[in-house]
């Protein structure tokens, strides 16, 4: 069983609970390991992703703590590749988000056709 580092951890503070969760459980059962790149956001920070083209929306889910972005990192190494972020998906957060419960709850960025955001996965009241 592999669980998120301190790193990861700490940057899910301020996360809504079934979110954090949601995340270590996923973890634990990755085909592919990640770890948690960011959580909460600032709303200067959100400005900022918007400034620079990173996000679309001052409305973001991370404004509320209900949102993560993370990183696939197989090999031990970052990767960008689509493929692994639907992977780390449809493998470890699906399931996990089943077992608890929240399946109809997450909304995954790498389903989205407007913007593809292979990272992001946010969880709706």
């Amino acid at each position: 069983m592999t669980k998120l580092n301190a790193t990861s951890l700490t940057r899910l503070r301020g996360v809504d609970p079934n979110l954090i969760a949601l995340a270590k459980k996923a973890r634990e059962i990755s085909p592919i390991p990640f770890e948690i790149t960011e959580g909460l956001r600032t709303a200067e920070r959100q400005r900022y992703l918007v400034k620079t083209g990173k996000s679309r929306t001052l409305k973001s889910y991370h404004l509320r703590g209900k949102a993560i972005d993370f990183v696939a990192m197989p090999s031990g190494k970052v990767s960008w590749d689509l493929k692994d972020y639907k992977t780390i998906v449809e493998k470890a957060f699906k399931p996990a988000a089943k077992a608890l419960g929240l399946s109809d709850r997450i909304v995954y960025g790498i389903y989205w056709k407007s913007i593809v955001d292979g990272p992001h996965v946010e969880i709706h009241d």
